[in-house]
């Protein structure tokens, strides 16, 4: 992958990543590139998209262990993201719950990017982030 952005090393209480503005920065960084190339998304012979290296390097970053929730459940973030003010009212660590989900979820659903990309899900857990950090 091509993402090269650095995460933080800080930690909080009992050894749990903290999140940095920096981190924020290289996720909003990450995040309008990949959204340029979100009208450039071939697919496949089976219609599976071939995402450009942005949106991959995008979704490599929200891997991370300061973006990820290894303990998340995802039938519950996706039903939680459908509530009214859910996003404008979660924490650090429902954040990551949802990036996690939007970065896993394409495993099992081809096209979850793209639409995760084209939809304000993003752009309001960003907006959240700048409250929270």
């Amino acid at each position: 992958m091509g993402a090269s952005l650095p995460l933080t090393n800080l930690t909080g209480e009992m050894g749990i990543q903290m999140t940095s503005k920096k981190d924020l920065d290289n996720l909003k960084e990450l995040f309008n590139k990949a959204l340029r190339d979100v009208g450039n998304i071939p697919t496949d012979a089976s219609n599976d998209p071939s995402y450009p290296e942005t949106i991959n390097d995008f979704m490599f970053y929200l891997s991370n262990s300061v973006w990820n929730n290894f303990d998340y459940n995802p039938e519950i973030v996706g039903i939680k993201i459908q509530e009214p003010g859910y996003l404008e009212n979660a924490d650090i660590d429902e954040i990551r719950s949802v990036l996690t989900w939007v970065h896993r979820t394409e495993l099992f659903s081809d096209g979850h990017w793209r639409t995760v990309l084209e939809s304000d899900l993003l752009p309001k857990i960003i907006n959240r982030l700048k409250s929270l950090i």
